[in-house]
């Protein structure tokens, strides 16, 4: 079953917890903390399971001896999990005339950057972008930004540029699903502003007129052409809900069809007008009426089919939608705190401050995890901000998490608090004072904060061993005054906005609002006198995927796959299925791998390997004999039921970063997408991949698979539903192949962090494999887990 290879951006790049310097790993886990609960799940005594909560204690989060000479055991981290391009009929934009126009680069390399996507400076730190801009399939996630530029020249100028710190696509993004197409892109260095790079403002859902918008982008100029040197700008016209629902009916990658919430779409249904390839993650933009001299980002460039054909509009997201999402990180990560408001501090992922006109500041506190599956972001907004001495008080009101209480806090306060992770009480500590806190920022998983006192950095957080028998919620406090003698927070002051005047159905709270008030009044953006109008000095999408479907796979992605070899010498022995590594001895493929059509058994497997090639190459450690072969006793070759069986190894492997099992699905659920690998043929009548391949397949209705798959010689009763499953792709040359039999069927694990969890054995299908709407047939793992279980561990 084939596996073929795309040349769009398909993956999503997700944080990798650095890797401690730990040696001597202790193999009982004796002398450690146990893993944080939010990493793991509680053994339920099936064997399956609990063996899969097993490896990732020994192998993802190993009990090690640190390189101290004090030689304490610690836990490592040990995880290597591994995210269309559009403007046609445009005309090239003025120097400056878009400000906040970004070019979005991909590479390692400064000098040999390439500028693959658009995006929209929005704060000090922070880009907007499209999600599928993330990451290139083939230069990896995004490494750089540069600002200020009309032509792709001016990238060479390094003062434009600006390393990446951290890509946060949105939660729901999930691709190649074409919702949620949405992205923030925050830089390592605070990038400098002035009237030549201007952050944007958003729309944050009042009424405008955004029957006409501008779009631009460094994108092709015309379908198939080439990309534009200079910045294009064009106006594109607003097709209605109902035209786009018409345009965008629902296909598997959009199967709610177009959605009006959180998309929107432009066009021109006279003249070949439209975005294109490269300038995807650009935004779509109005003239804000309400701030002269300033540009409102309405929409993201999304995708569409073939640009620039009259009538088809393109997809843009429709920013309003995702304000709340973009305020929580991008307004407050990043910003510049007030030297005097002794809140602030320097915390990992922490600046804790928004400012605005108001008499009494706002100081927030934001905390923003990198992994979206540790905790949502939580924001407290305190009404005030004071210090007096060597403390501070304020209201507390948390937006997103509560207190138990409305409380002010300083030195002398002890709160009780609600984690809202896992909804236990808790009570207010410094962290130093906290060791399960301590130990938890190890793993990334940064505290709940309650409150900072004084000077100091470090935070009181909700910790959770100190909750027995808290009574008392609020401890003595002093009467504070507001007085700028008492050291109230600075406010921020600057000249009068231009010309800003706040829609009526703006509240006062908008972050973004008060952010773009902000930056107009800091920026001096200069207009034509005495008018609304921007002087000259105010100045994407991707496309489908349409042919293959395989992307190369990441080192270590896959670290449980197996290379199963046939002859009786493993030098001269031959390439023919793949596998996936259960345990220590045992290796999970299908029955049909068991033996070659002429009789030949496998012989070896072949561990931590991504290129095919260096199979022979590969290390003695990684290489295992076939000592036995145990087929299910149900499978009678060549009828194609129960294709599934074990290899015991000849001896045990050693696992590592790069050689470890996977978890067994033990669940009769199946996900509506999951993915493949494997080292098999690209193509009916291509040649074997070199690189692991891996490709995302959606499920198929059984009755659809059924009417695919007819009865005949060796599937003489059809599908059966108990024991196969169908995943394919309706649209699109997706399958797998001759030589990924055997290999996984899997999803990343929710339950366990950092491993994978197979859902079915690659079995069989169409001879010519890879034609669109013919699914492949995979055994289900489920169905088979407890006979697994009596062979791999009785």
């Amino acid at each position: 079953m084939d596996i073929l290879p795309t040349p769009s951006v398909t993956t999503t790049t997700e944080y990798i917890p650095p890797v401690y310097d730990y040696v001597n790993v202790d193999p009982n886990n004796s002398g450690c903390e146990p893993i944080p609960e939010s990493l793991t799940s509680k053994k339920t005594g099936q064997k399956a399971w609990d063996k899969c909560i097993e490896y990732q204690e020994k192998l993802v989060y190993p009990c090690e001896k640190g390189v101290a000479l004090t030689g304490d055991l610690s836990r490592s981290n040990r995880c290597h999990h591994n995210a269309d391009e559009l403007i046609i009929g445009g005309t090239d934009a003025a120097q400056y005339e878009f400000p906040h126009m970004v070019m979005i680069g991909y590479g390692d390399k400064i000098e040999e950057l390439q500028w693959l996507c658009g995006g929209a400076l929005i704060s000090e730190k922070f880009v907007l972008t499209a999600g599928h801009c993330i990451a290139s399939r083939d230069l990896g996630p995004i490494t750089y930004v540069a600002v200020g530029a009309l032509r792709r020249g001016d990238a060479a100028d390094r003062s434009r540029v600006y390393k990446v710190k951290n890509i946060i696509k949105h939660p729901q993004f999930q691709p190649p699903v074409k919702y949620h197409d949405i992205a923030l892109v925050e830089t390592e260095n605070t990038i400098k502003l002035d009237q030549f790079v201007v952050p944007a403002c958003l729309h944050v859902g009042d009424a405008v007129n955004d029957e006409k918008v501008q779009a631009t982008g460094w994108g092709l100029t015309q379908y198939s052409g080439s990309v534009s040197d200079t910045l294009q700008k064009v106006v594109l016209n607003k097709f209605s809900t109902a035209e786009c629902a018409a345009k965008y009916q629902p296909v598997r990658l959009m199967r709610q069809g177009f959605d009006p919430q959180s998309q929107t779409c432009y066009g021109d249904k006279l003249v070949s007008k439209d975005t294109c390839q490269g300038d995807s993650g650009g935004p779509i933009q109005i003239k804000n009426k309400n701030i002269s001299c300033m540009y409102t980002v309405v929409g993201v460039t999304s995708f569409g089919r073939a640009c620039g054909f009259v009538g088809e509009p393109g997809i843009y997201t429709r920013v309003a939608n995702y304000v709340s999402w973009i305020e929580g990180i991008s307004h407050v990560i990043g910003g510049e705190p007030i030297a005097n408001c002794h809140i602030l501090g320097t915390f990992p992922d922490f600046v804790l401050l928004l400012r605005n006109f108001r008499k009494i500041v706002k100081c927030l506190v934001i905390f923003s995890p990198t992994r979206e599956w540790n905790l949502r972001p939580r924001v407290m907004e305190f009404k005030g901000c004071f210090k007096n001495g060597d403390w501070e008080d304020w209201e507390g009101n948390w937006t997103s998490g509560n207190l138990t209480h409305t409380t002010k806090h300083n030195a002398g306060v002890v709160s009780q608090c609600t984690h809202t992770g896992n909804g236990q009480k808790g009570r207010c500590v410094n962290m130093k004072d906290c060791p399960t806190a301590v130990r938890d920022l190890k793993f990334k998983i940064y505290p709940q904060i309650c409150s900072f006192n004084g000077s100091s950095k470090i935070p009181n957080i909700c910790c959770l061993e100190e909750a027995k028998n808290v009574t008392a919620i609020l401890g003595p406090h002093a009467k504070t005054s507001n007085s700028d003698d008492q050291g109230l927070c600075p406010l921020f002051v600057s000249d009068a906005p231009y010309y800003s005047k706040k829609p009526k159905n703006v509240p006062e709270t908008s972050k973004a609002w008060n952010k773009c008030l902000e930056y107009q009044a800091k920026i001096k953006l200069p207009c034509k006198n005495g008018t609304k109008e921007f002087a000259p000095y105010c100045g994407r999408r991707e496309q489908l995927i349409v042919g293959g479907g395989g992307i190369d796979a990441e080192k270590d992605e896959y670290p449980h796959m197996a290379l199963l070899t046939y002859g009786k010498e493993f030098m001269t022995s031959v390439f023919g299925c793949g596998g996936s590594l259960i345990s220590e001895k045992y290796v999970l493929t299908a029955g049909h791998c068991s033996a070659t059509a002429k009789g030949v058994p496998v012989s070896f497997a072949v561990f931590g390997l991504l290129r095919s090639e260096e199979m022979h190459r590969s290390p003695e450690g990684s290489i295992r004999g076939v000592q036995r072969i145990i087929r299910h006793p149900d499978h009678k070759p060549p009828a194609t039921y129960h294709d599934i069986a074990l290899l015991e190894l000849d001896r045990e492997i050693a696992f590592s970063p790069s050689i470890r099992p996977a978890c067994l699905q033990v669940e009769d659920v199946f996900e509506q997408r999951a993915y493949a690998s494997g080292w098999g043929l690209l193509g009916y009548r291509q040649s074997n991949a070199n690189v692991l391949q891996n490709i995302p397949l959606w499920r198929v209705s059984d009755e659809d698979c059924k009417a695919k798959y007819l009865t005949h010689r060796t599937f003489k009763d059809g599908l059966d539903n108990a024991t196969q499953i169908c995943y394919g792709d309706d649209g699109l040359v997706r399958d797998t192949c001759s030589g990924d039999s055997g290999g996984p069927l899997q999803i990343r694990n929710e339950n366990v962090f950092c491993t994978h969890l197979i859902l079915g054995v690659t079995s069989f299908g169409k001879f010519r494999c890879g034609q669109i709407g013919t699914p492949g047939v995979y055994t289900k793992v489920p169905h088979y887990v407890t006979w697994i279980e009596s062979v791999v561990w009785p």
